[in-house]
């Protein structure tokens, strides 16, 4: 799971989270945003319950990245920055893959700085990647409502970032928009800032793999939670989940079957 939380000093965010690790149980959190040092992100850790912690603490109470994991994911940090928390996958050991967890620039004249370290980060790795996060910017128009339309200019140098990593948007279930700035009327603006891209060989590793757009009424973000189903392929018939359909009630015999 991926959440830009605007902060965890609030009560109210902290509980935010607390619900949404309950709820979703992710094996693997990253965390954005986070304006926590270290000591503060070890008691959320404990709180939290997850066995593992990474933490790039923030500046002046601005910033500040985490990821936190449990035993059973076997993950070993490459590399990170303000900016980012590179790291292998390496459960399978047949598979190994890589998850980045990426918080791009928010400020327009510093986009170039977000696909710079995304293309670096490209060019050091070449095991099935994916990469997720809030990468503070859009793909198209459509992924914004309200104000004035966004520049093409910045739309383009983030499709032609993702096009040289061979990241592709993995796509998303729920509301289109992960942002908003809650301001009423004309003012209001939302937009799809969080995502999840992966390059083809990921997607080939994963191929039943999912995001879901969940809520969180405190940040103005929403967290973004990846589902992998990985298929197998050792001859055995796939189960699939028991449901109870609700006509079955209306046959004579529901009661005594029953």
């Amino acid at each position: 799971m991926s959440w830009n939380c605007r902060g965890l000093g609030n009560p109210y965010s902290s509980a935010v989270l607390s619900h949404l690790v309950r709820e979703k149980a992710p094996n693997v959190l990253f965390l954005m945003e986070t304006k926590q040092m270290m000591d503060e992100m070890r008691k959320f850790q404990a709180d939290l319950r997850y066995d593992n912690l990474l933490v790039v603490p923030c500046v002046r109470r601005a910033d500040g990245l985490a990821m936190l994991w449990k035993d059973e994911v076997r993950l070993d940090v490459q590399t990170y920055c303000l900016n980012h928390i590179d790291a292998h996958i390496l459960t399978d050991p047949n598979s190994p893959w890589r998850l980045t967890g990426f918080y791009g620039r928010p400020e327009d004249q510093r986009k170039h700085e977000s696909w710079g370290l995304l293309k670096h980060l490209h060019s050091r790795d070449i095991v099935p990647w994916v990469c997720i996060g809030d990468y503070n910017e859009i793909l198209s128009s459509l992924e914004k409502q309200g104000h004035r339309l966004r520049h093409p200019r910045f739309m383009d140098e983030f499709r032609s970032a993702l096009l040289h990593c061979g990241l592709v948007d993995i796509g998303y279930q729920g509301n289109i928009f992960t942002w908003r700035n809650h301001k009423q009327g004309e003012a209001f603006v939302q937009e799809r800032l969080d995502r999840a891209c992966a390059t083809i060989v990921w997607r080939e590793l994963f191929p039943q793999a999912t995001v879901r757009h969940l809520q969180a009424l405190y940040s103005d973000h929403d967290p973004i939670l990846l589902t992998l189903q990985r298929e197998t392929h050792n001859g055995r018939r796939k189960k699939f989940p028991k449901r109870f359909e609700e006509r079955w009630a209306t046959h004579p015999e529901c009661e005594s079957i029953i």
